[in-house]
């Protein structure tokens, strides 16, 4: 049921829960959320471009020579105006 339904939500390839928010304001039916599921998971190209997480780099900090060599500083704001 909802082939072209399907087809339709499908064309621009927007990711599962695109897809079910889109269907979910316009149309329904049993088992709606299976479909697309099924649909998203046969679709080979999204399967050939599906990205992973990139790894993040890791950057050892030397260990400072002496106190204050070093200072790390988080801004915050702004507020009233001001960032800290």
């Amino acid at each position: 049921m909802g082939d072209d339904v399907l087809k339709e939500l499908d064309e621009t390839r927007p990711g599962m829960c695109t897809m079910k928010a889109i269907a979910g304001s316009f149309v329904w039916w049993p088992n709606i959320d299976a479909n697309i599921q099924k649909k998203v998971a046969d679709c080979s190209l999204r399967q050939a471009v599906q990205s992973a997480p990139s790894k993040a780099f890791v950057y050892p900090w030397s260990y400072p020579s002496k106190p204050w060599s070093r200072v790390h500083v988080d801004y915050a704001g702004p507020v009233n105006s001001a960032m800290y």
